[in-house]
């Protein structure tokens, strides 16, 4: 089993840092090979990482355990963010505590940037890279590891059966991953086209798909343009996009079964609650920043939406603006972050699936109160929500209100105010690092301590892999303990 798991680990190395080739032709073309000896040594780097496990990967079999997906789960991320921080350290940017957590916060699409100011274009063109990797490992996880392991906390039952939990198997995490390669890559390319006729430099475009279609969102430009009314559509389609259940596409097997999928996707109760929310906050919040005259009406209702979508799918597009926007509106969007987007998506944060759930679940409690003998079933999308769903709900809104409220006293050993260690700790574990800039400068997150910035690393491993890989590794261990010993 740990052949395979070196295995799988080596092909992620060997994708990662064949995406490195990518910013070391644009420093080459466009920036007289500035940074040419940093990419060319994380490549390097890169490549005998990969041979090396490789080369201890021989005799691997076919299936992997719940244990060693668990362990495979968590690796991914650390393996992608490991090649990751190499052009931060070879350039010298970054020491290597604040290259761990650029790198770690790209791949997992936190976006919690500390890099300094006025970096070279294809350093930031790497830091848009490791996130859109980040989303696609993401993908990958979904569809193969993340529902054997964690039973996804409840969202089995809203996948498609095809991908519902079954073997670990080599054959098909090959099978699974080609086509949402494939997949991926179509959009982003689409993406990048839409983004550049709606105005966008090529190397603007290139950034904003990558940062938005992975939900990272941890990119500003540093040249400016006009956002005209179809710039605005293209990036308000793309974000509500990347919100909702996209797990349900790849059992398409034509363009007629993608068809309907995508019409029963908007009928489900999930993406309307969704767009709802969107429709309900973008209001509320367009008409609060007109009647505090931080914007004229036009500019209020435009900045009020594109906002609103944004941290309702984790993604924190721009956020570097709004340090000096109203507590009201950081409130709202902090409660975006919180709920997270649709399950199965690429968004962060709790999932509104898991919350419609919760809410059911609540009223069904309070009717048996009254009518201790009443049977309810919970239901939605007039199908029946299965009891050990709902348990692995309940379980991992404990687990993630215990570990959010641990995190800010942890991390408010640094010094910082509550609103800031509260910003911190939700942006980390929800993969929106983009609430941090509510109530501190890019100089104050630069600025935090090493061991701060490393916790927040493992905050924003933690919300990636569902928090029970982790439990998973820990029970494992202790097992393997306990044998030993006795």
């Amino acid at each position: 089993m740990k052949e395979l798991i070196n295995y799988m680990l080596a092909k992620i190395v060997f994708f990662t840092t064949a995406m490195l080739i990518i910013p070391l032709s644009y420093t080459m073309l466009e920036e007289q090979g500035y940074m040419l000896d940093a990419y060319a040594w994380s490549i390097l780097i890169g490549c005998l990482s990969g041979a090396l496990l490789m080369g201890i990967s021989e005799n691997r079999g076919k299936e992997i355990s719940i244990v060693g997906g668990a362990v495979f789960l968590v690796e991914s991320w650390l393996a992608i963010a490991f090649i990751s921080s190499l052009p931060y350290l070879f350039s010298g940017v970054l020491n290597l505590p604040d290259a761990i957590m650029e790198s770690i916060s790209g791949v997992t699409t936190t976006g919690l940037t500390n890099l300094p100011p006025a970096q070279s274009a294809s350093l930031i063109l790497w830091r848009s890279i490791t996130q859109w990797i980040g989303g696609l490992n993401l993908l990958l996880m979904l569809t193969n590891i993340i529902p054997s392991v964690t039973k996804g906390f409840g969202i089995n039952f809203v996948m498609p059966t095809i991908l519902r939990c079954g073997l670990i198997t080599e054959s098909r995490i090959n099978q699974t991953a080609i086509k949402v390669m494939v997949s991926y890559l179509f959009f982003t390319l689409m993406g990048g086209i839409f983004f550049w006729l709606g105005g966008l430099s090529p190397y603007d475009a290139a950034n904003y798909v990558m940062v938005i279609i992975s939900t990272g969102g941890c990119f500003e430009s540093t040249s400016e343009f006009s956002m005209n009314i179809v710039l605005f559509f293209f990036i308000l389609f793309g974000l509500i996009a990347s919100c909702c259940n996209i797990l349900i596409y790849l059992q398409s097997r034509s363009i007629y079964h993608l068809k309907s999928n995508i019409i029963n996707t908007i009928k489900s109760s999930e993406i309307k609650l969704f767009l709802l929310i969107i429709l309900i906050i973008g209001m509320i919040v367009s008409m609060h920043l007109s009647k505090t005259g931080l914007y004229d009406t036009d500019e209020a209702m435009l900045n009020g939406f594109l906002y609103t979508v944004s941290f309702a799918g984790t993604t924190g597009l721009l956020a570097e603006k709004m340090l000096y926007w109203p507590d009201f509106e950081k409130m709202l969007f902090t409660f975006l972050a919180i709920t997270g987007g649709c399950l199965g998506s690429m968004a962060g944060g709790f999932k509104l699936m898991r919350v419609i759930v919760l809410v059911k679940t609540s009223w069904a409690e309070l009717k048996r109160t009254t009518h201790p003998k009443m049977v309810v079933n919970i239901t939605v999308d007039h199908g029946a929500v299965p009891q050990k769903a709902i348990s692995l709900i309940l379980s991992y809104f404990f687990l993630y209100t215990v570990i959010l409220f641990f995190s800010m006293m942890i991390i408010s050993l640094s010094g910082y105010d509550m609103l800031q260690c509260l910003d911190i700790a939700i942006g980390s574990l929800t993969s929106t690092g983009q609430l941090a800039y509510f109530h501190m400068t890019p100089n104050d997150i630069i600025s935090l301590p090493e061991y701060i910035k490393l916790y927040c690393c493992f905050l924003m491993v933690l919300g990636k892999a569902e928090i029970i890989a982790f439990l998973l590794i820990i029970q494992g261990g202790l097992q393997d303990i306990y044998r030993v010993n006795w």
